[in-house]
């Protein structure tokens, strides 16, 4: 497996293909997911990275992957001792969550927001919270209404909001608009309780100061929108 992960390639993404396909051809998929569940962490490290590089690829290697039990055993990786582990498992999710709406209703299934969530959240580790909230807000690109709402009862809202202070751009264009996906699906539904209950957790003040003191306007902007939106005056 470390021969088939050290080939040459032009990029990244090609290289995780190719490298996932690869494996694939081996026949060591299965063994690969037992493994990720094995007492040495280097096992599970080297398992994790090689079941990374195949669902990078196409439906058949994700499909071989989930049928091999993966998500129970990404579950349990998430709170590992070790950074690297946790931030490689936030990676896996991220890209499962994100290919299509069937592979991210078997991760809201396996109760993996409610542990991104706890990562968000609980995780000393500045890396790991990281890509936890690229798994959220990239799986929220995609999503259908009824599979934000499922994500908003996971408690992400409140997450989502304590990742506002994060200094890079990006990462705060990208929290505003999975907030707003998520809020837009629940109130589409009449579900607005989430507001609420994000209001009551702090919510609102965060976007108040983002809508005054961010330098980019865009972000302003943005925050404008929501707090204009889904926390009116009324709600007060």
């Amino acid at each position: 497996m470390a021969h088939l992960s050290e080939q040459p390639v032009d990029t990244e993404v090609e290289g995780e293909r190719i490298q996932g396909q690869a494996v694939v051809r081996s026949g060591a998929t299965r063994r690969l997911v037992e493994l990720l569940m094995h007492r040495s962490h280097e096992v599970k490290a080297a398992s994790l990275r090689a079941v990374g590089h195949i669902v990078a690829g196409d439906e058949a290697q994700m499909q071989l992957v989930l049928k091999c039990s993966a998500l129970p055993c990404l579950y349990s990786l998430l709170v590992n001792p070790l950074e690297s582990i946790r931030a490689d498992a936030c990676r896996t999710i991220s890209k499962i969550a994100a290919s299509s709406r069937a592979h991210f209703q078997l991760v809201i299934e396996a109760n993996l927001f409610q542990q991104l969530v706890h990562v968000l959240t609980a995780d000393h580790s500045d890396e790991v919270q990281k890509e936890a909230l690229h798994a959220v807000c990239s799986a929220a690109e995609g999503g259908s209404d009824e599979q934000l709402r499922s994500m908003a009862s996971a408690a992400v809202l409140p997450a989502l909001c304590s990742s506002l202070d994060c200094p890079e751009l990006d990462t705060v264009i990208a929290v505003l608009q999975c907030l707003e996906r998520i809020l837009r699906a629940a109130q589409t539904a009449g579900e607005g309780q989430h507001a609420d209950s994000l209001q009551q957790d702090g919510g609102r003040v965060q976007l108040q100061q983002l809508q005054q003191d961010h330098e980019n306007a865009k972000v302003r902007e943005q925050a404008q929108w929501l707090l204009t939106t889904y926390f009116p005056p009324s709600t007060s």
